[in-house]
């Protein structure tokens, strides 16, 4: 799909221009926000907790395409790093608040909780073993705003609040408007084209409707190394190209380019239908949204004497296996306001599904030999949710009251693929045809790089919980004082109680103390409870098929694996606010956040690991069990961090100028250890959490960020100039005693852009990303497919030359490209 391609897409955007372009400025205290209370919204400035808003504006002036991109450029605190050949993940980023999990930070959608996203990281990634929310899945044409609270608030909107809250306001009204934007790499891959269409407008006298279109292709980038391995059974002599010796002739011609590292080709479509009325005393809106995703990204190279994995007769050459991500979204949410005697009262209702399928291309069945298909259906995860929330508020002039209800179902869904995509050929009698008997070979059943998921695995599960909060706020002129209780009851666990105390205090004018404490919580995803496959995962440039066994499955209750539990947390933040004038503020944040229980994906059990008992060992033996692994509730945890924002717009003559400065420094630490469960206790819990698990949680992400930008507006052009640096990080790779720890040196990321409003209707930007080219650093731990050929090929480091586990920034190096925006 090529969306630029339309040949009346041009006229459109240069034909009916009528509106004059409106571009106006907030001062930093001028910004209010809704996130963070039932009561009423207040400015950033004035909330007893850390908010960042992040305007329209500043997020159309980043250009970013990805929400994700977008929100991390402006938000310090907030981590969207990248990965490559890690299966779904690839497709699908893992979004981060204050360096904790995916899971622990929770987004809504106008105020209403949005899904998770049918996917659970289970690859070496960073938030391994959770499942968070596709923050691209929106894109920003989308958003009027964003507000994010960076300190904890399960007791006001329950589980996964634990590290924050993100809020994505979906536009209202707005003048029509028409984009297109392309761009690629200095190194010419990663083209990207972008179509936006929205239409906002007056319904009636006291409604609005807004309805939006999104569509994005973004090429694939690679910035794989050669591979150095010999690729054709050569001898153990030296093979020297140049006197022709010692090597298999195939070797001279053979594709060293055989990997792709880097992201995937991607084609996005969305779309939006935001309405609202005002009857009377009630105000009504709703929003109705759509996406669809589509991604390309590829395994391991296969090699051509592999005969395990390989059917020469299919590929003589080996091949590199393409994993086919299909991610639909879909969403809806309707809101009724209205008043009972004094009391505001709001009725809403909010429901979400992502579906996550797997169609693998480019790939065989091993097991079936030369009468393998290439491609098979490898199955499928859905996941969807539903909330109810009733609740009512009263404020007078320095009380407020508000308390209210809240009903949620999840359902959790796991389909089957085709049999060739799970199936071994010799389990099956008769499978090639007629009555022949099953195949006899030690060959890898299933699809190569993603094998399908089994009827055994399939499944769906419901799940519900209610709850039931209260808030209540007393202020005057000098101080603020918030309290906020919830009980929550999940089926299949204990009830929960969690509370929130919040103070401000205004020394003067100008300066202000705030500060929370706050007891959390999160229960087990569905995905934790049920997920269960068996998947192919290279460990020390091994192959190897893992099983991931469900919690309640017959394996992990054998081993005596215990169910889940929910985690807990303490939240502590104190907060210094100075605010000078309305051109300029400063806010300085101080958190610690404590974390018991928290659950993890276990590293692989092997079933013939020494310090197994003859019990467990037996287990595996009974369920044919060669390497398992297991969500378990694993170490505490303690983060702590600080974070600054600084605001300034100075009247400086001409022009307008405003500059921010934001940084986030952050720690997390594991501070305790478990005792491994029921016959797996014969283990160390290093067994089950080695240093790799350690280093995800504490050092994958880096430790600081730090952002400088500013914008200069001079009549028609306005310039923006953004600095973002990035700490020091680890890279890590192996295990046991061959695992090796690498620190990726920090680094400063700057971008640039230029607006210039051509007419009153008609605005073109001008994007640089990463203008000066700058890239990780090169791995030197990972040494895959590493080999020097004499004549043929020199790859000491392998075909891995960045770490393709962790990438805050990415790996693919300088961006430039052009957007025209057309308003009608």
């Amino acid at each position: 799909m090529r969306i630029l391609q339309s040949t009346s897409l041009g006229a459109f955007l240069i034909s009916g221009l009528l509106l004059q372009p409106v571009y106006a400025q907030s001062t930093p205290t001028d910004e209010v926000v809704v996130l963070g209370s039932r009561l009423k919204p207040r400015s950033v400035t004035e909330t007893p907790a850390p908010v960042d808003f992040l305007s329209r504006e500043g997020l159309t002036d980043t250009a970013y395409n990805e929400t994700g991109r977008a929100v991390q450029a402006l938000a310090p605190s907030f981590n969207f790093p990248s990965t490559s050949i890690a299966d779904g993940t690839d497709a699908l980023k893992p979004a981060t608040l204050r360096g904790l999990g995916p899971d622990q930070t929770l987004v809504l959608v106008n105020g209403l909780r949005r899904h998770k996203s049918a996917l659970v990281h289970v690859n070496s990634s960073v938030g391994r073993g959770t499942a968070g929310t596709d923050m691209n899945a929106i894109p920003t044409s989308f958003l009027q705003n964003v507000e994010i609270l960076r300190d904890a608030a399960s007791a006001l909107y329950g589980s996964d609040a634990i590290g924050g809250v993100i809020n994505l306001q979906l536009r209202r009204e707005s003048p029509g408007e028409a984009i297109i934007s392309y761009g690629e790499t200095t190194e010419g891959d990663g083209e990207t084209e972008q179509v936006s269409l929205n239409y906002g407008f007056d319904w009636g006298d006291d409604g609005f409707v807004f309805v939006g279109f999104d569509g994005r292709d973004h090429g694939k980038t690679n910035r794989a190394g050669l591979s150095g391995s010999r690729l054709y059974g050569s001898p153990e002599a030296t093979c020297n190209a140049q006197n022709n010796s010692g090597c298999h002739q195939s070797e001279f011609t053979a594709n060293r380019d055989n990997f792709n590292v880097g992201d995937p080709e991607s084609q996005h479509m969305a779309g939006l239908i935001h309405a609202g009325q005002r009857f009377g005393r009630v105000d009504v809106s709703a929003f109705v949204m759509a996406s669809a995703r589509d991604n390309q990204s590829t395994g391991f190279f296969r090699e051509p004497d592999d005969e395990s994995r390989n059917v020469a007769a299919i590929y003589p050459d080996g091949f590199l296996p393409e994993i086919n991500t299909d991610i639909a979204d879909s969403s809806l949410g309707l809101i009724i306001d209205f008043m009972i005697s004094d009391w505001d009262a709001k009725l809403a209702y909010g429901s979400g599904e992502n579906k996550f399928d797997f169609d693998i291309t480019n790939s065989l069945n091993a097991s079936y030999g030369a009468d393998s298909p290439t491609s098979a259906d490898s199955g499928g995860l859905s996941y969807a949710e539903n909330v109810l929330d009733f609740d009512f508020s009263h404020e007078a002039e320095s009380f407020g009251l508000a308390f209210g209800l809240q009903a949620k179902q999840e359902t959790y869904e796991i389909r089957a693929g085709e049999q060739l995509s799970y199936a071994h050929c010799r389990q099956i009698p008769g499978l090639l045809g007629g009555d022949s008997s099953p195949c006899e070979n030690d060959n890898a059943g299933g699809i190569q790089v993603f094998p399908g998921f089994k009827p055994d695995n399939a499944l769906s599960r419901d799940r519900d919980s209610l709850a039931a909060f209260a808030e209540m706020s007393v202020g005057s002129s000098a101080a603020l004082l918030s309290l906020a209780a919830r009980y929550e009851e999940y089926d299949g666990f204990d009830s929960v109680v969690n509370g929130k105390l919040g103070l401000r205090f205004n020394l003067d004018d100008s300066h202000a103390l705030r500060g929370t404490v706050s007891n959390g919580f999160r229960a087990p995803s569905m995905h934790q409870l049920y997920f269960n496959n068996v998947s192919t995962q290279f460990v020390d440039d091994v192959a190897q098929e893992t099983i991931t066994a469900r919690n309640d499955s017959p394996l992990a209750k054998d081993l005596g694996i215990p169910d889940l539990t929910e985690e807990t947390s303490v939240n502590v933040g104190l907060g210094y606010v100075f605010t000078p004038a309305n051109a300029f503020s400063i806010t300085l944040d101080a958190y610690q956040i404590d974390i018991t229980d928290r659950i993890i994906l276990s590293n692989q059990v092997a079933r013939d690991n020494a310090a197994l008992s003859k019990n467990a060992q037996q287990t595996f033996e009974k369920f044919r069990a060669t390497q398992a692994q297991f969500f378990i509730n694993g170490p505490d945890t303690q983060t702590r961090g600080v974070e600054l924002v600084a605001e300034w717009q100075p009247d400086i003559g001409t022009g307008e100028l405003t500059a921010k400065l934001a940084g986030s420094w952050t720690q997390t630490e594991v501070t305790g250890s478990f005792d491994p469960p029921g016959l797996l206790d014969s283990l160390t819990a290093a067994d089950l959490f080695g240093q790799r698990d350690r280093d995800i949680i504490e050092s994958w992400q880096p430790k600081s960020r730090v952002t400088l930008s500013g914008d200069w507006q001079i009549g028609s052009v306005k310039l923006y100039a953004a600095v973002n640096r990035y700490g020091t990080y680890i890279s890590s790779d192996g295990s046991g005693s061959k695992y090796k720890r690498q620190i990726i040196s920090a680094s400063e990321i700057f971008d640039a852009r230029v607006h210039w409003d051509v007419s009153d209707t008609l605005r073109l930007t001008l994007r640089g990303d990463n203008i000066f080219d700058t890239y990780p650093d090169e791995n030197t731990i990972a040494a895959s497919r590493a080999g020097t050929i004499l004549g043929i090929v020199d790859s000491p480091n392998g075909v891995f030359r960045y770490s393709r586990n962790t990438a805050p920034y990415g790996f693919n190096g300088a961006f430039w490209g052009i957007k025209l925006k057309a308003r009608f």
